[in-house]
């Protein structure tokens, strides 16, 4: 593969994420100036709420699908019997969302909110037809299909204010987005591959692949512990303002998580070719992938962090000031968190699930503990600050504790120090990389 394409199929994955920052900031800073921080703070307890119970709909199956349909496009019974699996999972997690929230005496406030962010979930999280045309390289129609879907979702906010629609309706652009977004691939994938596949059900499979993909799905419960638990305990000790005023910071993070998912998905791939082949340059490899989405992260953390007081004056304004210190600290997490795209699939493709649970366990203790000791006395910076840590023990520094991932923990070691100790050779692979054939 040419270095044009190479560059032209990661562009085309770029494109569905930045997409998605141009649609997450604008949205999100319509909203937080019209309505202000506590409007912002219950958005944002549903949402971290949902981010909790989120396993109950994915099973921990995102890796896999993309690792099945990668090797067998045409798998039909995969299709048809894990996608009904993880639709009765999203059954499940409405009701939990519901529950929660009532047991939170929150429901009858926020009861548009919860169905909202629950058919958001539904389209992003459920339907496999995303991982689908990831899977099989095909980044077009999600291109076309995130531009289409944002631009009329951001109509619809426009419109809703001139209309000056409530605050619940408002937040109805989420679901509009995702359910245009997930229809049109869905109809994309009967046009271009549905029509010729032979479904069925077939539950002794996912029932393997389900116990194959078992740390995962439990890594992914308590993942959002940690990743949300600060979110929740702010909630819990200062209110809704505070978080508010928290999450106008961090929900910015989410936001550039495409730089290491358009890289880590784009050159995927070619790393799995590699290693089915047991091909001698596999290591290397990855290294040169793992780097350059290093490289990125900590452009991305320098710039934030100096411009984070402008960023939040144009986005929020001065009802959101509060927040500056806390993205100025909150954005270093991005050095840690983007290179796990390609981490996490590698667990996945070396079988090494399990690790991801243990590791995502013990960094959930670390992170309850803290943020519950920490919030209280010293405020939404604790919050940060404990994050950083979190994002450092679990997707870096445990790696160094099993042998089994210790060479993962080497690749990332050197993904980060080789640009300060050989930036330049660092530089150079990084743009061969591009030029290298898949």
């Amino acid at each position: 593969m040419s270095s044009s394409r190479n560059l032209s199929k990661v562009l085309l994955f770029g494109i569905d994420n930045v997409s998605s920052i141009a649609f997450g900031l604008l949205g999100s800073a319509f909203l937080a100036r019209a309505f202000g921080p506590e409007n912002l703070g219950r958005l944002s307890t549903v949402q971290a709420t949902t981010a909790l119970l989120v396993f109950l709909t994915t099973l921990g199956l995102d890796h896999y699908w993309v690792r099945e349909l990668h090797r067998d496009r045409r798998d039909g019974i995969l299709i048809g019997s894990a996608q009904l699996a993880q639709w009765t999972g999203w059954l499940v997690h409405l009701g939990a969302l519901l529950a929660f929230t009532w047991l939170q005496g929150n429901l009858q406030r926020d009861l548009l909110l919860v169905l909202a962010v629950a058919v958001t979930t539904f389209f992003t999280r459920t339907l496999f037809v995303a991982l689908y045309f990831s899977a099989i390289g095909n980044a077009r129609p999600i291109a076309i299909s995130a531009v289409a879907s944002r631009l009329l979702a951001l109509g619809y906010l426009l419109w809703g204010f001139q209309q000056e629609l409530a605050y619940e309706w408002m937040v109805m652009y989420l679901p509009l987005q995702a359910a245009i977004q997930g229809i049109y691939l869905a109809w994309q994938f009967w046009q271009v591959s549905g029509k010729a596949l032979r479904y069925g059900l077939h539950w002794p499979r996912v029932g393997g692949l389900l116990r194959e993909a078992a740390p995962i799905l439990m890594a992914t419960a308590l993942f959002p512990i940690f990743a949300q638990a600060d979110v929740l305990v702010i909630a819990h000790f200062l209110g809704p303002h505070d978080v508010g005023i928290y999450a106008a910071a961090t929900r910015l993070l989410p936001q550039l998580l495409f730089l290491g998912h358009i890289l880590a998905a784009a050159f995927f791939p070619a790393i799995i070719a590699r290693h089915d082949a047991a091909a001698a340059d596999y290591r290397q490899y990855t290294l040169k992938v793992a780097r350059a989405i290093v490289a990125l992260s900590l452009s991305a953390s320098i710039s934030v962090a100096l411009l984070a007081p402008i960023i939040i004056h144009l986005l929020y304004g001065e009802a959101f000031a509060a927040s500056v210190p806390v993205l100025q600290i909150a954005c270093w997490g991005w050095v840690f968190i983007l290179p796990a795209a390609l981490y996490a699939r590698l667990l996945v493709l070396e079988g090494l699930g399990r690790i991801e649970l243990i590791k995502t366990a013990v960094t959930s203790a670390i992170s309850i503990a803290l943020n519950t000791w920490l919030i209280p006395r010293y405020g939404i910076l604790a919050a940060a600050s404990v994050s950083i840590i979190s994002y450092f023990l679990t997707d870096l520094a445990l790696y160094a504790v099993f042998r089994s991932t210790r060479p993962l923990f080497f690749i990332a070691v050197h993904a980060l120090f080789d640009w300060f100790i050989h930036p330049w050779r660092s530089l150079r692979e990084t743009r061969q990389l591009f030029s290298d054939q898949a």
